[in-house]
């Protein structure tokens, strides 16, 4: 125990053994006894037969009492059968888990491997595909088994109460991490800091990073299609597209359309209501008021839309029940025209697709939209805030400083663009490294800087990134709305309207029935309240 740094004292009376380590954690076991006081407050056991004991003037404890504190690792070598333990300040290890795709998933050893080389630190990625993260995040706090740090994906996803309960209080760690400490100064909303209280470090994103249609470029090509830039216009282009591409043998036509619901909205289909609304979200700030999309005229405008695009076979018959990975797998298949894809998703799917010689699939983003030649064009706009990392309360202090030490090593990379020239990652190495520590710029460098794009390709994803970066709607929509929702709260009012859009959209209902869902709506004595707990979340 002194040779990990701790100071041991023997109580001659009570034969009582107490180590104490310099970062406060301590220990204590008398000689014979089953249990040990850990941190002065928490008593662990073992089984009678693995008792302290005294053999030849030494005290001997059990493996396990050690293994519980937070400054000393051990691990078990199974096949050697024996126990290896190290200094932790030495020779850190990190769980960390995050959200990635598969390609960031296959660089997960080479993060691995270039952090534990240039920074000592041993780390243990667990990656797990975005549509499955916030249920393994929710599985592992039910369960009170989590990592060392993790990722939230909208900072508002739990509620303060729930939050406290397992995210650790960062604002007394911080004064030795300046860089990290700016991070939260500069977004304390995405930090969750509030009443004097940090509970995490906001990741580094663009808001810009979120799903907009992307066309076939090459089918584009093929047909002498410019890409459309009003609502009319991607109707004819998906029209015909549809009439005069076949598809990938003669019994299976193409898609102009696909996507997936889900229970809160419509989905890969959200970004239609944007076009109309000119609002990347349900619920838009405009003159101090919080307003509602839902009933506006627009919103109508945009179920009329679909429902034609529906009713012309424009859009995937299959769509109110697809998931995600069954809209991927169809993307992957070469049969549809237009998807809602982030710009690194596009640019991924298209490096991978064309990796295949015989295929020539392109995913390009539309560099705007407009809902006729009169409206403002909008662009891709998270409407969540974004995410952020934290630290569970099960960390020990100690542990925590190193693990921020981790962390503002890798985000200031991140700014410096150190993981594209430092690292020399390439492909799926700067896909992980990004999924790891988020994105300094809009370009999907990791999909750019790995596949064999042609300088054409390269020029129109610059032109997308570049026109959308002119736009922002900061101040215009209401970002903190999981603060509410992800509670339950008004889920069955909500879940109606999203079923009847639905219903529109597939024909199964008219938009007669649309205007009178509204106005029955906006009389509802729990729509009113939930408006107005909406409305003082603005303030």
């Amino acid at each position: 125990m002194e040779g990990f740094g701790y100071e041991v004292k023997w109580d001659k009376e009570s034969r009582t053994v107490t180590a104490q380590h310099p970062s406060g954690t301590s220990i204590s076991f008398g000689i014979g006894d089953e249990g040990a006081t850990l941190n002065q407050q928490i008593t662990h056991y073992v089984q009678e037969d693995q008792a302290t004991y005294i053999d030849k003037g030494l005290a001997w404890m059990p493996i396990l009492f050690v293994s519980l504190l937070d400054t000393i690792e051990v691990r078990w070598d199974k096949a050697g059968r024996s126990a290896v333990i190290a200094d932790v300040s030495q020779s850190p290890k990190f769980n960390i888990a995050a959200r990635a795709g598969s390609e960031a998933t296959a660089g997960m050893s080479a993060v691995s491997s270039f952090i534990e080389k240039e920074w000592g630190n041993r780390t243990d990625l667990i990656f797990v595909p975005a549509e499955y993260y916030n249920d393994k995040i929710n599985v592992m706090i039910a369960a009170g088994d989590f990592p060392d740090l993790m990722q939230i994906y909208n900072s508002y996803r739990y509620d303060d109460t729930l939050l406290a309960s397992f995210a650790t209080d960062l604002s007394k760690l911080l004064g030795d991490f300046p860089y990290l400490k700016q991070l939260v100064d500069s977004n304390p909303e995405a930090a969750r800091a509030s009443n004097g209280a940090v509970y995490g470090i906001p990741m580094p994103s663009s808001a810009h990073q979120a799903p907009f249609p992307a066309l076939r470029q090459d089918w584009l090509d093929k047909l002498g299609l410019a890409q459309p830039a009003t609502m009319d216009e991607l109707y004819t282009v998906l029209d015909t597209i549809v009439k005069n591409v076949p598809g990938s043998d003669s019994k299976t036509s193409t898609i102009g359309l696909t996507g997936f619901t889900h229970g809160d909205s419509l989905g890969s289909f959200a970004w239609v209501e944007h076009v109309f609304t000119g609002v990347p979200g349900r619920f838009a700030i405009a003159d101090g008021k919080v307003i509602d999309t839902v009933v506006s005229e627009e919103q109508t405008a945009a179920l009329q839309w679909l429902a034609k695009a529906y009713a012309n076979g424009l859009i995937d018959p299959e769509f109110a029940t697809l998931s995600a990975d069954t809209v991927a797998d169809k993307l992957e298949s070469g049969r549809t025209a237009l998807a809602a894809l982030t710009i690194g998703e596009a640019a991924n799917l298209t490096a991978a697709l064309q990796l295949d010689k015989n295929r020539n699939d392109t995913w390009v983003p539309l560099a705007g939209l407009k809902a006729s030649d009169k409206s403002a064009a909008v662009v891709p706009w998270n409407t969540s805030s974004s995410g952020m990392y934290i630290i569970p309360t099960k960390v020990s202090p100690y542990k925590a400083k190193l693990l921020l030490e981790w962390l503002e090593r890798g985000l200031k990379m991140t700014a410096d663009n150190g993981w594209q020239q430092t690292a020399d990652f390439k492909g799926a190495d700067l896909a992980a490294a990004e999924a790891l520590f988020g994105t300094s710029g809009l370009l999907p460098e990791a999909a750019l800087s790995g596949s064999s794009f042609t300088e054409r390709l390269k020029g129109d994803y610059k032109k997308a990134a570049d026109a959308w970066s002119k736009v922002s709607y900061d101040g215009k929509v209401l970002t903190n709305t999981e603060s509410i929702f992800s509670r339950g709260d008004y889920a069955q009012l909500n879940s109606k309207t999203i079923e009847l859009k639905i219903k529109v959209i597939m024909g199964d209902a008219k938009i007669e029935d649309w205007r009178k869902h509204v106005d029955t709506l906006q009389k509802n004595e729990e729509y009113k309240e939930m408006m107005t707990k909406l409305t003082a979340l603005m303030k």
